[in-house]
């Protein structure tokens, strides 16, 4: 079974929570009581008291709650409350997240925290729905403390789960019972975990990453004979959904790196996310009802001649014009296949190719208009296709790579990468099935990747699954996550 272990008694975790959000309750009273109305210097006096610097909508709602008479004065406690488990939950992510050493928190406490903070939103949103009984300014701080401070649910959750985790792989290293208690961890998990490698700026990341990846591990191990199917999957789920912390907030670090132009803390980031992605996919594999141990054996598909690409491609304003044709297949059509004729060797043209060639020259000028023509009346059909209620999406949805744009075009969903050249083309074939799956869940029936510099590198469609572009000994095609 895992090593994680919480307080299943409500009782022990509320226990001991209280002493930490007494502190944290007093300090923000405390603050509060003392809070200036110009808001520069309110930001000064939160900085010296608190020792961080809050948000801008953060900062704005402390200044209104200290000023507020509070017309109705139950509201005060209520919302005192919430804002001190907002700002220790945030204390506590901070400590476990921005570590770039031992990451360490209160974990155990976090089942009663986010309970406690459920009530207190609970409390208040019913209290909204007395528009009558309240003061229009109480009304309006009200639905204000709402959004700002409600807490972090997720990377609570996942919190819960890594840090405990971390605690007891520490724990069972020390005392020479790591292979015991974790049999899928190396040598080099080991030394990580007993302190041994010192002098290493991805030191944190790496700790966060084997919690992970223990986590992962155990729960593929679980014997049905000892848990239900269903719980299985719950486990999965959870770890999922984990996961999906984990990569987001790998993703922010290396962004970071390359903003501060640390090469080599952005490439041990980069190995890091390889790592503990590889264990990810086992992972999905076992949701979707497959072997984890087995690895993914995508086929092959000849690509389509040059030849038959042009012909599509010439046609695709007669194709726009139709009522049955889906506008985004035209779209991501008529967009691979300039890119595959663009990067295709020369050796696997079709006969006749440099005649071709030499027939399109005379009609350059002509076909450059014509495309130029076509691209607007492409997107000007796509627009008029589009419905109301456009799929929301953000890069941050798709953390299992690094997206740095994502926009929505009706069904089809343009992302741009950043990384690309640094994944071998099993990754990059794996992260781009699985960047599939997750489009799929939202609606999604194509998406359309770039590199960086906006080179197209990789498609996926449910009808066709994931596609390498350009690649030379590239899987042509690949089973569609979301099919």
């Amino acid at each position: 079974m895992s090593l994680s272990t919480l307080p299943t008694d409500p009782a022990a975790s509320a226990e001991l929570l209280a002493p930490l959000l007494n502190a944290t309750g007093a300090e923000l009273d405390r603050v509060l009581t003392g809070t200036p109305q110009n808001l520069l210097e309110a930001r000064r006096w939160i900085v010296s008291e608190l020792g961080f610097e809050p948000e801008a909508e953060i900062l704005q709602t402390l200044v209104k709650i200290a000023a507020n008479p509070w017309a109705e004065k139950r509201l005060d406690p209520v919302v005192r409350h919430l804002a001190a488990l907002h700002m220790l939950a945030q204390r506590e992510l901070s400590a476990f997240w921005d570590s770039t050493e031992w990451p360490s928190c209160h974990a155990e406490a976090y089942p009663a925290l986010l309970q406690q903070s459920q009530e207190a939103e609970a409390k208040l949103e019913a209290l909204l729905t007395q528009t009558e009984a309240l003061e229009k300014a109480d009304l309006a701080l009200l639905q204000n403390v709402l959004s700002v401070f409600s807490v972090p649910r997720e990377r609570l959750e996942a919190t819960m789960l890594l840090a405990p985790e971390l605690g007891r792989l520490r724990q069972a290293a020390l005392a020479g019972r790591l292979a015991e208690h974790a049999p899928r961890l190396g040598a080099a998990d080991l030394a990580l975990l007993r302190g041994e490698l010192d002098g290493d700026d991805a030191l944190a990341e790496r700790l966060r990453v084997v919690a992970m990846r223990s986590v992962i591990f155990s729960d593929l191990a679980l014997d049905q004979k000892t848990i239900t199917a269903d719980e299985r999957t719950q486990r999965l789920e959870r770890d999922r959904d984990t996961y999906q912390v984990l990569a987001a907030h790998l993703q922010v670090a290396q962004d970071s790196a390359l903003q501060q132009g640390n090469d080599p803390l952005s490439q041990a980031v980069s190995g890091i996310q390889r790592e503990v992605f590889s264990v990810y996919l086992k992972l999905t594999t076992a949701l979707r009802g497959g072997d984890p141990q087995a690895g993914a054996q995508p086929s092959a598909t000849e690509l389509e001649s040059l030849r038959a690409r042009v012909a599509a491609a010439e046609q695709e304003a007669q194709k726009v014009r139709s009522e049955s044709v889906d506008p985004e297949q035209v779209v991501l059509d008529a967009l691979t296949g300039m890119k595959d004729r663009r990067t295709r060797p020369a050796e696997t043209m079709p006969d006749g190719y440099e005649q071709l060639q030499r027939e399109r020259k005379t009609r350059f000028v002509l076909v450059a208009v014509a495309g130029a023509l076509a691209v607007g009346v492409l997107v000007s059909f796509l627009l008029r296709t589009q419905s109301s209620g456009a799929i929301e999406v953000t890069p941050a949805d798709f953390s299992i790579m690094a997206v740095s744009e994502a926009k929505p075009v009706g069904k089809m969903l343009y992302t741009r990468v950043t990384g690309w050249s640094e994944l071998a083309l099993p990754e990059r074939m794996d992260r781009v099935q699985e960047m599939g799956r997750l489009a799929a869940a939202k609606g999604f029936r194509l998406v359309y990747v770039v590199d960086h510099v906006g080179e197209n590198v990789a498609v996926w469609s449910r009808q066709n699954g994931a596609r390498l572009v350009g690649e030379p000994g590239a899987p042509g095609s690949a089973a569609g996550a979301g099919s």
